[in-house]
């Protein structure tokens, strides 16, 4: 299923690797970016979390999502964390969260920028990392 939106310049941009259901309540900005990398990292994702109501991160603004190669809950492959990871910096995210079961990819303008993070999932807790780049 594909879904057909306008974007911020009035543009109409078709997300044909996504079902509106797994963007509901996702930004347009995050949306265009998604399809972007999914194409740049040329493999498939599944969005395992995307809108949270009620949640006081990114998920609950709809300008965060959870991202996987598969969608059993199993442990992301490292070749699919290497690809989305590259792709996802040449896109410009700026808020990224690596975890076992998923990837964050996260384009909220006030929270801390240009971080990455490891996630432990089983805590829930994150070390956040600063990058530079020369």
């Amino acid at each position: 299923m594909s879904s057909t939106f306008l974007d911020q310049g009035g543009a109409s941009s078709e997300l044909s690797n996504f079902t509106e259901i797994e963007l509901k309540g996702v930004v347009p900005e995050l949306r265009v970016k998604l399809q972007a990398l999914r194409y740049l990292a040329n493999t498939p994702i599944h969005l395992t979390s995307g809108l949270r109501p009620g949640d006081d991160g990114e998920h609950g603004e709809g300008m965060g999502v959870d991202i996987s190669d598969n969608s059993a809950g199993a442990p992301i492959g490292s070749r699919f964390r290497h690809y989305v990871l590259k792709a996802a910096y040449s896109l410009g995210f700026s808020r990224i969260g690596t975890y076992d079961r998923h990837i964050h990819l996260g384009i909220s303008v006030t929270r801390d920028q240009d971080v990455t993070w490891q996630g432990n999932e089983t805590q829930l807790t994150c070390l956040t990392v600063r990058l530079t780049f020369k």
